[in-house]
């Protein structure tokens, strides 16, 4: 699907969004929760996640919450 690898590793800096948003976006935690594990993977879910939010990143911001993985599966979708 999508070319996407199961083999996401979120840095430190992605979890730590990640737990925050799960937590403050009430919406994209509940569908987190629907979907993960049993529809995708929770690292699949993360890595879609950043690579669609690359886009609306400040640099500062892109830099931080940025992989080559996320670069690499923004540049397939493109």
């Amino acid at each position: 699907m999508l070319g996407f690898k199961t083999d996401f590793e979120m840095t430190e800096a992605q979890q730590e969004h990640a737990d925050a948003v799960k937590h403050e976006a009430s919406r994209l935690g509940a569908v987190h929760f629907e979907l993960c594990p049993d529809i995708i993977s929770n690292e699949r879910f993360w890595k879609i996640y950043f690579v669609l939010l690359h886009s609306r990143l400040s640099k500062q911001d892109a830099d931080l919450l940025s992989t080559p993985q996320v670069l690499w599966e923004g540049f397939l979708w493109k």
